[in-house]
């Protein structure tokens, strides 16, 4: 759970990035910019707790197995 909740900011803004138009030509440093002042430090971690509820069971059974 940690580890998702660490990593994904990086995830959002790789998403953002690949969903930009195809001409933008949109950096990191841009869409980081973006988030931030359009969404504060929330937008970063918008739709984490989808991912963070579907791999707890998935990490529960590996480590019982």
């Amino acid at each position: 759970m940690v580890g998702t909740f660490i990593s994904h900011p990086l995830d959002t803004v790789k998403v953002r990035i690949q969903l930009s138009k195809v001409g933008s030509r949109l950096t990191v440093r841009q869409c980081l910019k973006d988030i931030y002042r359009v969404e504060g430090a929330t937008g970063f971690f918008k739709g984490v707790w989808s991912p963070i509820v579907a791999r707890t069971p998935i990490s529960a059974c590996l480590f019982v197995s």
